[in-house]
């Protein structure tokens, strides 16, 4: 079993990754506080061809 915040760094990849087949829609921004594991995570899945997720800082 996982970590956290490594199960919570996967259930958000997994959201970007499955956005576009569940909803039709691409996620181009991501809101974090400053850890770069998630948005790390979620570039290193590529979830979209021709969009590369920009990363928001709170």
């Amino acid at each position: 079993m996982g970590s956290s915040s490594a199960m919570e760094a996967d259930i958000i990849v997994d959201g970007f990754t499955k956005s576009v087949e569940m909803y039709g829609v691409k996620y181009a921004r991501f809101i974090g506080d400053g850890d770069t594991n998630v948005y790390k995570k979620i570039l290193d899945s590529m979830p979209y061809d021709n969009l590369t997720v920009e990363k928001i800082e709170c």
